[in-house]
Order: structure tokens, then C-alpha cells, then sequence
């Protein structure tokens, strides 16, 4: 049986996919400010920190030999009781240095509004009421730890982020990599061998031999996370989550990055499963 997976990533993505640091020459933080540029599978990541010295060389030593680290580790869809089940793109943070970051901010960003990172406008979204019962607009992540919050609603990816997607295609995944996954190619070259040795000892289960198919997309959602070290410092990191889009009506089985296995669409808000978290 032919199976034809179709797989797009969007022309903008690459503009942004390969950092320009060129780009961040104009760009100015108060403090002073360095720009770096790293990778983390394969999906480009823009860290600007702004360190302050301290009132000695000790100080600054200390400073400079205890930096705070945060960073995006996952990327998925839950739903959260305080939102009444409704999905969230959902964000795992994890901080694996020694120290907190405080005052942390997420932003999501219109890459559309300027050319420089620092002067891109956000989206309005509406936010999580896990945020608005707390009353509070950033959030503090513990030293070696790790947390997951929502971050932007179904219903704003859809009307407001990205509504240049196809209105006959769903959201069914996300991730922060991009590109195929090398444990979806396992997957599928043992499919494809547990489909072969059934036909062989069972050509009667042989179908009709109609192809299967899925088109499928990878979309960036661009984001800022902002945050404060103990020492007074702080530090703005740009990357992106890939919210993974199929065509409704894909008969082919479709990987999904998060659970890393390989089954057939469950569109997210099609009384799919998710998971269900409370903050």
C-alpha cells in the first residue's frame, strides 16, 4: 500500500530559521548587553543578556560564573482545568542553572512589525486564567527545575497567530524542533516491515491498495522570554514552538512529536485526547 506524506515547513521560517546576527547589530538593552546565537534541535535560538558588573572583582566574578539559564524544552498541547479543558499551546521551561529567574515573561510575537527582535510588537492574546487568578503577568522558576504553562489559546493560534493556514487543516501536535524526527523514521521502516511480513503470510488481509495520504504542515510561532537573575541582570531569549498542522481527511498514519509515536489524526479540539493539568 502507497503512502504519501507531504510535508511542508512555511516560507516564513526562513527567514528567521537561519539567525542573521547581522541583524542584531542595531539592536540595544540597557545594561551591558551581548548577543549570542545557538541551536537546540535544530531550531535557531537569540539570547541577549544584559550583566551588571558588581562593586568589585570578586562580584563580578561570581556574577559571571553563576549565569541563569532558561530555556524552552517542550512544546505541546494540554487543556487546564482552570480554562474549562479548553487547549492551550503549552510551554515547558527549564531552568538547569543554580540560581532562580525571576520575573519571567513570555511574549508572542509579531514577526511582521519590525526587523529587528527587540522592536517586534506582541500579540494581544488572551491569556491563561491560571495568570489572571494569580493576578500576575511573569513568574518565577526555581534553580534545576522545570515547569509547564499555558501560553496561547487554540482559538488566538487560529484567528489571530496564524490564520494563513488552510481553514481544512488542524492543529494535531507541536513541538520546538522541526524536520523529521530520526525515531519517526524508525518508526515508520518498522511499520513498513510488519505490514510486509503480514502480506506475505496473509495475502488475504491485502486491502484495496488506495493510497494513503497526509499533507501536513510545520508552523513557527515566534516567542520572547524575559527574566531577571539575583544579581539584577537580565536576559531576553527569542525562539520559536512549530505548531504541526494536518489535512482533515489524512488517512496516512501521522507522527506525533510529543508522545513519539506514530497513529492516525486526531485533530487537537475534536474531542481528542490531551493532557489535562491544573496549576
Amino acid at each position: 500500500m502507497a503512502t504519501k506524506i507531504s510535508r511542508v515547513i512555511f516560507a516564513a521560517v526562513l527567514s528567521l530559521f537561519i539567525a542573521d546576527v547581522h541583524a542584531m547589530q542595531g539592536q540595544t538593552t540597557a545594561g551591558s548587553c551581548s548577543p549570542s546565537v545557538g541551536t537546540q534541535n535544530a531550531n535557531s535560538s537569540i539570547v541577549i543578556s544584559c550583566s551588571y558588573g558588581g562593586s568589585s572583582v570578586q562580584d563580578s566574578y561570581l556574577i559571571a560564573t553563576h549565569p541563569t539559564r532558561v530555556k524552552i524544552t517542550g512544546a505541546l498541547f494540554t487543556t487546564w482545568v482552570e480554562d474549562n479543558s479548553a487547549p492551550f499551546l503549552s510551554l515547558e521551561f527549564t531552568n538547569d542553572s543554580d540560581l532562580p529567574a525571576l520575573s519571567t515573561k513570555i511574549d508572542v510575537l509579531r514577526q511582521e512589525s519590525a526587523e529587528a527582535f527587540t522592536n517586534m510588537k506582541p500579540y494581544a492574546i488572551h491569556r491563561s486564567r491560571i495568570f489572571r487568578q494569580l493576578d500576575a503577568n511573569s513568574f518565577s522558576i526555581d534553580a534545576k527545575s522545570t515547569i509547564t504553562l499555558p501560553i496561547v489559546s487554540i482559538e488566538d493560534l487560529a484567528s489571530m497567530i496564524l490564520p494563513q493556514v488552510p481553514r481544512d487543516y488542524c492543529a494535531y501536535d507541536a513541538s520546538i524542533g522541526i524536520g523529521t524526527d530520526p525515531d519517526e523514521q524508525k518508526a515508520r521502516t518498522d511499520m513498513l516491515e510488519r505490514e510486509s511480513y503480514s502480506l506475505f503470510f496473509h495475502p488475504e488481509s491485502r486491502g484495496t491498495g488506495k493510497a494513503e495520504f497526509a499533507n501536513l504542515l510545520q508552523v513557527p510561532v515566534l516567542m520572547r522570554i524575559r527574566f531577571k537573575n539575583v544579581f539584577g541582570g537580565q536576559s531576553s531569549q527569542y525562539t520559536k514552538a512549530f505548531v504541526y498542522y494536518a489535512q482533515r481527511g489524512s488517512t496516512a498514519s501521522i507522527w506525533y512529536p510529543t508522545t513519539k509515536k506514530l497513529g492516525p489524526l486526531q485533530c487537537i479540539g475534536d474531542d481528542s485526547p490531551h493532557f489535562t493539568m491544573s496549576g
